[in-house]
């Protein structure tokens, strides 16, 4: 990640936070005049790949004859910093999930044909080239195997993979680094002014990325509202690894086989969500790749989270528990892991069979000892990350599912479950996917919140969607 200490309108090279290779890299391809017509910057979301283009790029174009570039003060940078270089494009496209290949056509190859206005060089910069479609990436690489002189390519992706050994084989990669925790942590509280044990949170969560920290300093999800109201859906959300790994679950339901083949391959494919995989899980991916899929005895949350599938793909709760123990199990083999991934799922199979909130309610106290006596009122005021009343940890099961359940069974619909889910605090993102799952089955998802939903989803997890209601239902 890069930030700027005298601001954002002054961006520099010498802004960029851990990233020292790609910035030696490209400041001294700037001063020995060796500068490729294609690059690809890979990293995590967030981390940075945009400022450190922008820089590049005005760098490129600065008009200084001193040795600081970009100098923030010659008419070029003048108009970068407006964003209104007419030397410097930023490839839009019109699908949120795809660049197709008309995007492609338009807003490069029949565009790098023009001579620059005014500068030497004519950049273009396309961010989240993941979502280029092979069509599309085919015609980029019409222009990538023969630019003109003056043509400056540079692709911003988090997932290399998703890019055509063709297209790599022209471009330069620099890939991004995880950044220092105590860089990260460092930055936090001089910068931004957050408070250690915020700036604490906030950098284990982050794993290395400075602008998720950021965003995790500002997000609601650690700085809970504590309200009902707030906007349901906004441009700036998008599919979390809450989603993902829960779309993991509905095709292991819909093909078989075994469950974590399934998170293997949903985690590689995704692999910088927004909202981020846990520590342990990322530990497990990286051995899973290599053939060792070891469960690490998590208690956390995550197996509840990503169970709904199960509640809705058995007749009998006897093979819906057992289903949820193989889905948690793989993973999160504690006792508290495997509870909370059944007592989820019985919550959906039993809503789905017609059983009212106060059978539900007397179930899962009865068969799993949770406590759901409080009201979601009752519990807004005491919980937070740290649990209720800060006595278990509010990212294990035991310290979350609980509560979750209640958000569903307190509610008078769906909408109404999913704003206890985020009112209460804590781990927001997963409670809310727990309550999801749970408040679907009682009360069905209106059909205008389901296609908002499925409009932040790329089309090969709808067709998962999709294909699973046609399945088990809705």
């Amino acid at each position: 990640m890069c930030e700027t200490k005298r601001g954002k309108d002054m961006p520099n090279f010498k802004d960029i936070y851990g990233q020292e290779q790609i910035v030696d890299h490209l400041e001294n391809a700037i001063a020995s005049g060796k500068i490729s017509h294609a690059y690809i910057i890979n990293g995590e979301r967030s981390s940075g790949k945009e400022f450190i283009a922008n820089v590049f790029a005005m760098a490129l174009q600065c008009e200084s004859t001193g040795q600081e570039k970009p100098c923030n003060e010659c008419h070029s940078c003048k108009q970068a910093l407006s964003g209104n270089h007419p030397d410097i494009i930023r490839v839009t496209h019109e699908k949120p999930a795809t660049i197709g290949v008309e995007d492609i056509r338009t807003g490069v190859n029949d565009d790098i044909i023009i001579k620059p206005y005014s500068s030497d060089w004519k950049i273009y910069i396309i961010s989240e080239a993941e979502k280029m479609t092979v069509q599309a990436q085919n015609a980029l690489l019409k222009t990538l195997e023969e630019p003109p002189a003056y043509a400056v390519i540079i692709l911003l992706t988090s997932n290399i993979d998703s890019m055509l050994s063709t297209i790599l084989s022209r471009c330069v990669v620099l890939n991004m680094k995880p950044v220092k925790d105590e860089i990260i942590k460092k930055y936090l509280m001089e910068e931004i002014h957050v408070p250690d044990y915020k700036a604490d949170v906030c950098t284990a969560f982050a794993r290395g990325n400075l602008g998720k920290a950021k965003a995790l300093a500002a997000s609601e999800e650690f700085d809970n509202i504590k309200t009902k109201t707030f906007p349901f859906f906004s441009k700036e959300k998008e599919f979390t690894d809450d989603s993902i790994l829960t779309l993991a679950t509905a095709e292991w339901m819909l093909r078989g086989g075994n469950p974590a083949d399934y998170y293997l391959k949903y985690a590689q494919t995704y692999p910088y969500p927004m909202g981020s995989y846990g520590s342990m899980f990322i530990s497990w991916i990286h051995l899973a790749s290599r053939g060792i899929m070891k469960p690490y005895n998590s208690c956390g949350n995550g197996s509840a989270m990503r169970v709904a599938p199960v509640g809705w793909g058995f007749n009998t709760l006897e093979e819906t528990l057992s289903a949820a123990k193989l889905s948690a199990e793989c993973t999160h083999n504690h006792p508290e892991g495997i509870k909370g991934a059944q007592a989820t799922a019985m919550c959906i199979f039993m809503a789905r069979q017609g059983s009212s909130i106060a059978e539900i309610r007397q179930s899962v106290s009865n068969r799993f000892n949770y406590d759901i006596s409080l009201t979601v009122d009752e519990i807004r005021p005491r919980y937070s990350w740290h649990g209720l009343d800060g006595v278990i940890d509010g990212g294990t099961c035991q310290g979350s599912v609980p509560q979750a359940i209640t958000c569903a069974l307190e509610a008078v619909d769906f909408e109404d479950a999913v704003r206890n889910a985020i009112s209460i605090g804590g781990d927001s993102d997963t409670i809310g996917c727990i309550t999801g799952g749970i408040a679907e089955a009682l009360f069905g998802i209106p059909e205008d919140i389901r296609q908002c939903g499925m409009n932040y989803l790329p089309k090969e997890l709808v067709s998962i969607v999709e294909e699973f209601e046609t399945k088990y239902g809705r």
